[in-house]
């Protein structure tokens, strides 16, 4: 049986559940009142459920909210990885502007100031490093970041 595909957003919710000794009815029914409730802003629990719902819980997501729920608890359960830009680490700030992971138009890859009209790259660190896979670089030599500084 594979294994439950989630989201990255899905992730503050995984190391929630992966990080509380709780059992697995103390996470649902904390959960179920919590979403019920719509209201304790000081329920860790909820706030990562808040950004995962913005409006209040209706009932059929509370049924996908628990299979959710069990699938983490029982390691049933595969994060997305996020996409993101990636700046070059070992050039950081070089000509006063940072270098971002672009590639060309046959899929080689190259370093870019976008600055200058370059056009970075947004991709998973997997796709990162399957591109950089024919040189010496690895994502290791790169810093993900969600938005590009374009100074």
């Amino acid at each position: 049986m594979s294994k439950r595909q989630l989201g990255s957003r899905y992730k503050d919710l995984v190391d929630y559940i992966e990080n509380e000794d709780e059992s697995l009815t103390d996470f649902l029914t904390e959960a179920i009142e919590e979403g019920y409730a719509f209201h304790n802003r000081n329920n860790k629990l909820w706030r990562i459920l808040e950004d995962l719902y913005t409006t209040p819980l209706v009932d059929f997501e509370f049924g996908d909210l628990t299979k959710t729920i069990v699938d983490i608890f029982e390691d049933n359960y595969e994060l997305e990885e996020p996409e993101c830009y990636w700046v070059f680490k070992e050039l950081k700030e070089f000509g006063r502007h940072n270098l971002y992971f672009g590639i060309t138009f046959d899929d080689e890859p190259l370093l870019v100031d976008i600055s200058d009209g370059g056009t970075a790259e947004r991709c998973t660190k997997s796709e990162l490093n399957n591109y950089l896979r024919d040189t010496e670089l690895t994502a290791d030599n790169f810093t993900p970041v969600e938005e590009i500084d374009n100074d």
